[in-house]
């Protein structure tokens, strides 16, 4: 399917008449509309209604995708950046991020409960390694905890 048939616009459309098209498309699921429409209203508001889709450059674009999504995570920015809409492809207006995968993987449960059951444990350490299994934080938010406020005697 070519973006002429997507959106079945003359002349020199308004970013503003692309966006109103794409959106009330009916091939989309709503997820992805939510998605779209978040990323043209951002666009729209950031470029205006009336600029041409013709007027689009890379440096426009990448100005209101830094704005917006400059400091979120690359699958955030790359969700934003796939919305392909208009008769300019908007995904090759901006570059894709590199996304970071990640390969941890969980503890085994019973090895966490074979600690739980050791006697030459501290009750402090097992109730840590509780914590960092049940929350499944990452270590370096459970590194910048600060342990000074922790209230260690119950009653106190």
């Amino acid at each position: 399917m070519t973006m002429a048939q997507i959106l079945p616009l003359t002349g020199d459309p308004t970013l503003a008449e692309a966006a109103t098209a794409f959106l009330n498309r009916r091939d989309l699921d709503a997820g992805t509309l939510r998605s779209y429409r978040r990323t043209l209203t951002r666009l729209r508001t950031g470029l205006g209604d009336g600029v041409l889709l013709t007027d689009l450059t890379v440096e426009k674009t990448a100005v209101v995708f830094t704005a917006a999504w400059g400091n979120a995570a690359p699958r955030t920015w790359n969700r934003h950046r796939s919305a392909r809409w208009s008769m300019t492809d908007l995904a090759a207006l901006v570059e894709r991020r590199r996304e970071n995968t990640d390969a941890t993987k969980v503890i085994d449960r019973h090895l966490i409960e074979a600690l739980w059951q050791r006697r030459d444990l501290p009750l402090r350490e097992k109730a840590l390694f509780g914590l960092l299994y049940e929350s499944a934080a990452r270590s370096a938010a459970i590194l910048g905890l600060d342990v000074g406020n922790l209230v260690l005697d119950p009653a106190g």
